[in-house]
């Protein structure tokens, strides 16, 4: 078991490609689809904002990764088979914020 796994994108990004993660965890269901980047379509204005968007949604669901209750957070750490979780994500003020649970 690690001692420490820390929930960065790419780890995020795994999550959302796993099913037994999207159904166990609401903030990750139907989120898969947001990140798929599309082929070539669209002006870069066009890829600038699909980006802006994908990132807003890591933050939205990093947050609501971090605002889980106990229960589900005892759960995760257990499918991650990890001792401690630890998230940064930015909140709704703007501020960096470290939790490890």
């Amino acid at each position: 078991m690690a001692s420490l796994v820390v929930l960065d994108d790419s780890m995020i990004m795994s999550m959302l490609n796993n099913s037994a993660f999207s159904t166990q965890f609401p903030c990750l269901f139907n989120k898969r689809d947001i990140f798929k980047s599309a082929a070539a379509a669209g002006c870069g204005m066009c890829a600038k904002k699909r980006q802006e968007r994908q990132r807003k949604e890591m933050a939205t669901l990093k947050a609501c990764l971090a605002g889980m209750g106990p229960e589900k957070k005892a759960a995760l750490k257990k499918m991650l088979e990890a001792d401690q979780l630890r998230i940064v994500y930015t909140n709704l003020a703007g501020q960096v914020v470290q939790l490890t649970f």
